[in-house]
């Protein structure tokens, strides 16, 4: 069973995953195109991510 701890970091996560996949939906639509990393660190459990690149792309239509 998890702890109430558990569970506010579980929504914590929950609430950052749904608000990043918005801000890069978002930023698709301005013609962006976001690529993120992985950093592992020693002593950690879950790596942390890092904005690798951010560029603009055009779509050219045929």
């Amino acid at each position: 069973m998890a702890t109430p701890e558990q569970k506010a970091a579980s929504r914590k996560v929950m609430d950052a995953v749904t608000a990043l996949n918005s801000a890069l939906n978002e930023a698709s639509s301005n013609g962006l195109h976001v690529r993120l990393e992985t950093v592992n660190e020693f002593g950690r459990r879950n790596p942390n991510y890092v904005v690798a690149e951010i560029e603009t792309r055009k779509t050219v239509l045929p």
